[in-house]
């Protein structure tokens, strides 16, 4: 299941050729395989750029 999941995410994203058809069948088996394996949801994650932030403060205080 879950390589078959991994399948239809990824032909979701990558392949150009699919109708909106297509687009939304594959979409339908991606949400009913993620309602029998929930931790194969996408979580939405937070970017967090402070480390970028801080080590960019750091590098002007050093001028």
């Amino acid at each position: 299941m879950k390589i078959i999941h991994a399948g239809l995410v990824k032909m979701r994203t990558i392949d150009s050729d699919m109708t909106q058809d297509d687009l939304n069948s594959v979409e339908r088996l991606v949400d009913k395989i993620e309602d029998i394996i929930p931790e194969l949801q996408k979580k939405e994650k937070a970017l967090n750029f402070s480390w970028l932030f801080n080590s960019m403060e750091h590098g002007i205080e050093r001028e």
